[in-house]
């Protein structure tokens, strides 16, 4: 076939293919730039490193590595109502939660939490374990409260270790005027040799833990209340 016959096919046939293209995507042939991420032209996978983090804020998404530096930095640079979605990985370092911040793990079998995590205003922990072990002889807390207002906490395993003299609590709450909200979640607290408490409220302060479904247990009594 001759470049000027087969020419003359492709031109012929160009309508057809094209309207083929726009049914098949609904309309609009190619791309617009810029463009909607999740339009109707993106029909692979948005694919960071399967280890990394992702933030959804808004219409807007942003990867980050997927390390303890990684964690911190999206706390840092947090605004309310931002998703962080944590990849199935153990992050060992503390972690301050940023106000609003509400952050999510794959489970609570794979998501898993080593440090302390201390809640913020408004955010949420979601899906995830927090398990902390350590020797102390001071008393030692997986979770404390926030600064200020409520922090959440949903279908998550929070469990507290301490091999030392001090106590072990799951959830501490010693903040005036703050709560901590506990849905369907396993609170423990283990200690050695001092008190184990799956929650403790200082009785001495206006502050609360309200806990619905899930279990409190600890190697002492349940609560200190």
């Amino acid at each position: 076939m001759s470049n000027k016959e087969r020419d003359r096919i492709l031109r012929a046939i160009k309508p057809f293919v094209v309207g083929w293209i726009n049914k098949g995507q609904g309309g609009g042939g190619y791309a617009p730039t810029p463009h909607e991420i999740a339009g109707i032209h993106h029909t692979g996978n948005l694919s960071p490193a399967f280890g990394d983090i992702v933030r959804i804020r808004g219409r807007t998404v942003s990867i980050y590595p997927g390390t303890n530096a990684g964690l911190a930095r999206v706390n840092d640079i947090g605004a309310t109502n931002d998703v962080i979605l944590l990849p199935p990985k153990t992050f060992t370092a503390d972690q301050v939660i940023a106000d609003g911040v509400h952050i999510c793990g794959w489970s609570r079998w794979v998501t898993v939490l080593t440090g302390e995590i201390t809640g913020g205003a408004g955010a949420s922990l979601e899906r995830l374990t927090v398990a902390r072990s350590v020797s102390s002889s001071s008393a030692e807390a997986a979770i404390l409260a926030p600064a200020s207002g409520v922090f959440n906490i949903r279908d998550c395993d929070i469990t507290m270790e301490n091999t030392g003299t001090g106590a072990a609590y799951g959830l501490l709450n010693d903040v005036a005027g703050t709560i901590i909200k506990a849905w369907n979640a396993y609170l423990y607290g283990d200690a050695a040799s001092g008190n184990g408490y799956g929650t403790f409220r200082d009785t001495g302060v206006a502050c609360a833990i309200w806990v619905y479904g899930g279990h409190i247990n600890g190697s002492t009594f349940p609560c200190n209340e």
